[in-house]
């Protein structure tokens, strides 16, 4: 019964092609996270993908500049000086498992948890 009163509403609504809207890069760049950690893995393929995710999920939720933070850690700039609230952010995401990690990463900076962090 739910299927087809959810298949009854779906045809009352009306959708055309003029509903479409094609998107910039840019703009899907800045819509979507996804897109900007895919396009970062492309530039800085010696960084794990889920160090890139975990970093950009950090700016957003401490307010970094997520521009100054791949100054910092994805191109080394060391003169970029992190905040206290973007390092803590890192520490809880670090704490919580992602669907897209593996059970066990691999990095040239490995812990003994064998998480990546960031730090000042």
């Amino acid at each position: 019964m739910w299927s087809l009163c959810c298949l009854d509403y779906c045809f009352k609504m009306s959708y055309t092609a003029a509903d479409i809207k094609i998107l910039e890069r840019e703009e899907v760049s800045a819509k979507f996270f996804f897109v900007r950690v895919n396009e970062l893995s492309k530039q800085y393929p010696s960084v794990a993908t889920d160090f890139i995710a975990r970093l950009l999920e950090s700016c957003q939720l401490s307010g970094f500049d997520e521009a100054l933070a791949i100054r910092r850690y994805l191109m080394k700039d060391k003169s970029v000086v992190p905040s206290p609230e973007l390092l803590e952010c890192h520490r809880e995401l670090l704490q919580e498992k992602r669907y897209f990690e593996k059970s066990k990463s691999t990095y040239s900076n490995e812990v003994s948890d064998g998480q990546h962090r960031i730090s000042d």
